[in-house]
């Protein structure tokens, strides 16, 4: 069977996505999509979102994300060239160990493999809190 709709959950190594080398068996046909009954939570998120208001939803993640990376910076690590989004990335020695220690404090980061990246994604749903304890467990 061809694969309907590709994604890293179709892929043999998520981590070399690009190269799109099949899981096998029937997990190459994994698409990624959430099933039905879990479309409910997102749905209403959205409305929350536009209860809020779109504007103030994308100006307060990218400002928190600015504040980020203004911290990290502060504290000496090396923040990567942003423009006005929610993502903010920075240089780290040891990504993979950083992502792992963070994520089991609950801080949930992505590390970006052969580029010696760490990287967050900043939101609405985030406060200053989530910043500091992020950047206090950095080091």
């Amino acid at each position: 069977l061809l694969i309907p709709w590709p994604g890293y959950a179709s892929v043999a190594d998520p981590e070399q996505a690009l190269e799109f080398i099949s899981a096998e068996g029937t997990g190459r046909l994994d698409h990624g999509f959430p099933a039905a009954i879990r479309s409910a939570w997102a749905l209403a998120s959205l409305e929350v979102f536009a209860q809020a208001g779109w504007d103030w939803v994308h100006e307060r993640g990218t400002a928190l994300a600015a504040t980020l990376a203004d911290m990290l910076a502060e504290r000496g690590h090396e923040v990567q060239p942003r423009g006005r989004s929610t993502l903010v990335s920075w240089r780290d020695d040891d990504c993979e160990a950083t992502s792992g220690r963070l994520g089991e404090n609950g801080v949930v980061v992505r590390f970006l493999p052969g580029r010696g990246l760490v990287r967050a994604s900043v939101g609405a749903w985030n406060d200053e809190s989530d910043l500091k304890r992020l950047v206090g467990l950095l080091g």
